[in-house]
């Protein structure tokens, strides 16, 4: 076996580095970074304004079970969200004491939270008190709130995990008063 000539291993091996070089760099270029991997944070949702509510216009819903309250929602606060959020004011009632409240339903995740809470002066005048901007999801667990947050979310809200139409196809649902299960 003959060696190669001075002047082809001078210049073959150097290009022969080189190209390894250069593929190792794009190689890596290409790999994706640490931080592409993380799984991003969703955007937080933010609370809304309340809207103004009737007392006069409620939709009475059923009573979830063990409950001592009525409740209520004024169908012309519903409203869904761009993000898939179901918001509406809800009364609770019990003879002449009420507590009223805005409420938001998150079908994709099985969560409700209180967005706004309405207060009444001694005199009869009242006012929103808002929750914090980062006010917490809560699931719809086993306790008198989330029962009621699941009740209205099984009562046309939600259907499975996606809001249960536009506003108007929710109400409709609501006053069928149909009960529907969720996956």
């Amino acid at each position: 076996m003959s060696e190669a000539p001075p002047l082809l291993r001078r210049v073959v091996r150097p290009l022969c580095a080189a190209s390894v070089c250069l593929l190792g760099a794009v190689a890596l270029a290409q790999a994706p970074r640490a931080d592409d991997d993380a799984p991003q944070a969703a955007a937080p949702i933010p609370t809304l304004a309340p809207p103004s509510f009737d007392l006069g216009r409620l939709l009475a819903l059923p009573r979830p079970a063990g409950a001592t309250l009525d409740f209520g929602i004024d169908p012309q606060t519903l409203s869904v969200s761009p993000e898939g959020v179901v918001r509406f004011v809800l009364v609770a009632s019990s003879g002449s004491a009420r507590t009223v409240v805005y409420q938001a339903i998150r079908c994709s995740g099985f969560d409700y939270r209180i967005e706004a809470r309405y207060q009444t002066a001694d005199d009869g005048t009242g006012a929103w008190s808002r929750a914090p901007e980062a006010s917490p999801w809560l699931p719809m667990a086993d306790t008198p709130m989330g029962r009621t947050a699941r009740l209205i979310a099984r009562s046309g809200v939600c259907e499975g995990r996606v809001p249960g139409g536009r506003a108007d196809d929710i109400v409709r649902a609501l006053r069928t008063g149909r009960v529907v299960g969720y996956e």
